[in-house]
């Protein structure tokens, strides 16, 4: 008679481990820049960003880096990373790696937001 012994039981499933800091840095950064023309060049209106900008209830005048590191922002839910402090390190990993064309869409972004900001 040959009698097998059952098959074991396969392991449990190991916790899930979040992710550390760098390497949701490092997802979020080859995301856009596999992605790039999610952010290069900008593609939200003024009007748009000043209303997301109101509705945080901000007042304050931005920057060419506060808008990129809104707009990463956004897509960073795309891959479920919702630490700010990633956006603005990535944010500034973009800007290393923008050219003076796109940092000048940004800056001009910048200056109608911000006009947009001292008319209301």
């Amino acid at each position: 008679m040959n009698i097998q012994a059952p098959p074991p039981n396969p392991p449990p499933n190991p916790p899930t481990v979040s992710p550390t800091f760098e390497e949701q840095i490092l997802t979020l950064y080859q995301y856009l820049m596999n992605n790039r023309n999610l952010v290069f060049p900008p593609g939200i209106p003024a009007r748009r960003i000043y209303d997301q900008f109101n509705n945080r209830l901000r007042t304050r005048v931005t920057t060419m880096r506060g808008l990129l590191c809104f707009i990463v922002s956004m897509h960073a839910q795309t891959v479920q990373i919702n630490d700010e402090f990633v956006t603005r390190r990535v944010a500034d990993k973009l800007l290393l790696t923008a050219n003076r064309q796109e940092k000048t869409q940004y800056n001009i972004l910048a200056s109608q937001v911000n006009s947009i900001i001292r008319r209301n």
